[in-house]
């Protein structure tokens, strides 16, 4: 009976398997054949124009739009605030293309025009440049109140402070004003006890005093300059003698009537006799030389004129 005995593999150890080359396999060289038969072989067709095409455009720039129309291609923009988004235009059939040159040429026409041609196919948007100088200026003018309002508040703030705190009753309380004392010389001329010089001295009018003395000053210095002596109590002729020497000045009647008030009132201050001054100035030729003066020196009166 043959044996079932199978015969067992050439084992062959690790060391005796084949190695592996490391080099890289050299390319084969072409034979002039092969090269001849490259050059005389058609090249592959160009792939079919399915019409649409995609066109990479940098940032703010966009192909023209002649190109656009005539190409009918797809433009992809890179401009980060569209999105990459894809703008597509269609095709247009070539017939159409090359009879209507002109109203598809549209780079062409804005070359005419200097203008247009200067001007960006894309620019910013002239209502959003609007707008934004709006809420601008209307920032700018919130902001200008607020400071107007708060200039106020200072303003009336300070006003306030700066105001004195007084109250009504001393605001409306009246004031008292004291008469100044008569001057040294009136207690001697009067003779009198001062108390009662004083009483005298402000029974007339601050303003009325002031007038009278005038008058009995130009007296007294006339009794003074022409030797008539006594001044004071005055007679009959020292007083026309004083009243002539006026009546060949300038002064008007008025003023010398003045004048002989006050010197009527000097002697009434100096505590001469009642009688005795009424027998002086209320003498004949006393009132007769005042109506004379009042006659040449008469007061003007304006040209009446009929109607």
């Amino acid at each position: 009976m043959a044996s079932s005995k199978r015969k067992a593999p050439n084992r062959v150890s690790r060391n005796q398997r084949p190695r592996r080359s490391t080099k890289t396999s050299q390319p084969k060289r072409r034979t002039r054949k092969a090269e001849t038969s490259s050059k005389n072989s058609p090249s592959p067709p160009p792939p079919p124009d399915r019409g649409r095409s995609s066109v990479r455009v940098p940032d703010n720039r966009l192909a023209s739009q002649s190109t656009l129309l005539n190409s009918g291609s797809t433009v992809t923009t890179g401009n980060p605030g569209l999105s990459n988004q894809t703008f597509s235009s269609g095709a247009l059939p070539n017939n159409q293309i090359q009879q209507t040159p002109n109203v598809l040429d549209n780079q062409a026409f804005l070359n005419r025009d200097p203008v247009l041609a200067a001007r960006p196919a894309y620019g910013p948007d002239p209502a959003a440049a609007i707008l934004e100088e709006v809420y601008r200026l209307q920032i700018q003018r919130l902001g200008l109140e607020e400071a107007n309002r708060l200039r106020d508040a200072r303003l009336v703030a300070d006003a306030q402070l700066l105001q004195p705190r007084v109250s009504y009753p001393q605001i409306l309380a009246p004031v008292t004003i004291r008469p100044q004392d008569p001057p040294e010389s009136w207690y001697n001329q009067t003779g009198l006890d001062r108390n009662v010089s004083k009483l005298l001295y402000h029974g007339l009018a601050p303003k009325t005093r002031e007038n009278y003395s005038i008058g009995a000053r130009n007296y007294h210095e006339h009794c003074a300059m022409h030797g008539l002596r006594p001044a004071f109590p005055a007679t009959v002729d020292h007083l026309l003698n004083w009243l002539g020497e006026l009546g060949r000045g300038n002064l008007k009647a008025e003023t010398i009537k003045k004048y002989l008030a006050g010197v009527k009132s000097h002697h009434i201050d100096i505590g001469c006799k009642r009688r005795d001054i009424e027998d002086v100035f209320s003498h004949a030729l006393v009132k007769r030389a005042i109506r004379g003066i009042r006659r040449i020196r008469a007061t003007r009166t304006e040209a009446w004129v009929p109607r």
